[in-house]
């Protein structure tokens, strides 16, 4: 959790890139199985 104020946007850039990274350092979810999705609906 990170708490800031409104004037440390330098600061929440930096903590936006780093929360991306990590995420996307985790991988695609074990829970989703790319087989197994079904095309949207329209």
């Amino acid at each position: 959790m990170f708490n800031l104020s409104s004037a440390m946007g330098g600061r929440f850039a930096e903590i936006a890139v780093q929360m991306t990274e990590t995420v996307l350092g985790l991988g695609p979810s074990p829970v989703r199985k790319t087989e197994a999705r079904k095309p949207a609906a329209a």
